[in-house]
């Protein structure tokens, strides 16, 4: 059992899950079914609207990301219809469209091959285990979450929609409801990603002990501003960092007993 770190923290894709296909033909295929489906319910739209769809996801996706809060697929096509005249759909209706309109992306995600593997071990090790995830969809994540069958494998499972005030990496209140459930302190935990500013850098202003997954480079300049304190190319690489720092961490309190 470890004696100073309790608990990981994964990102979600790129790091546990990667995309099988072209993320924008992916995306296109998903808004002509949302269009497809919204026709079906006699919601008339032009052609251009699946541009327009995209268009605005993109917009919305920027914006969370400047300020720090997740802008909702769900409040983007509302918007979107309320311009080409149509207020006050029911709710049930939107939420259907943008599953449909996310579908193809889920299906796409695969587990990186080591996955399953690595978070046994850090259970079997008594890790708390944990997934941390941006989306503009809960409802999406949860999807990919279940059907590659990492809710069997994790502990918890957060989304920048579930956060307080839709935090998103790498705002540090998204890593709040980790804290007030497991009752872990941040120093205590580890943040493992594949992207140096959302994953690293929110990690570190938390507190927190930092992997980098680097999948491919993140340019030379952003990694000279951003540095973790370990670096992998393998997800199972992890097992052995967390090893030598809990030794470490032992040594240390081992030494200030008196």
């Amino acid at each position: 059992m470890f004696r100073t770190l309790y608990a990981v923290i994964f990102d979600l894709e790129g790091t546990l899950a990667l995309l099988d296909g072209d993320e924008a033909a992916l995306r296109r295929s998903g808004a002509v079914e949302a269009v497809e489906f919204l026709r079906q319910q006699g919601i008339e739209v032009p052609d251009e609207f699946v541009d327009k769809y995209l268009e605005a996801l993109t917009f919305a996706q920027r914006k969370s990301a400047l300020e720090q809060e997740e802008h909702l697929a769900t409040d983007t096509l509302v918007f979107l219809l309320q311009f080409y005249g149509y207020a006050h759909l029911d709710p049930a209706l939107i939420q259907e469209a943008v599953k449909r309109t996310f579908a193809p992306l889920a299906r796409a995600y695969v587990l990186d091959a080591e996955t399953k593997s690595v978070l046994r071990t850090l259970k079997d090790l008594g890790m708390r285990v944990g997934i941390l995830t941006n989306t503009q969809d809960d409802a999406f994540t949860r999807d990919v979450v279940q059907r590659l069958g990492l809710d069997a494998l994790v502990d918890m499972v957060v989304t920048s929609v579930s956060t307080p005030d839709r935090a998103r990496k790498p705002n540090v209140e998204a890593w709040t409801p980790f804290w007030d459930a497991w009752d872990v302190l941040p120093y205590e935990a580890v943040m493992v990603g594949d992207d140096l500013v959302e994953d690293i850098l929110g990690a570190l202003n938390a507190s927190m002990w930092t992997v980098w997954l680097r999948r491919a480079p993140a340019g030379s300049e952003l990694e000279r501003a951003i540095r973790p304190d370990a670096t992998i190319t393998r997800l199972s690489d992890i097992l052995s960092i967390i090893e030598r720092w809990e030794r470490k961490g032992e040594e240390n309190t081992s030494d200030a007993e008196p």
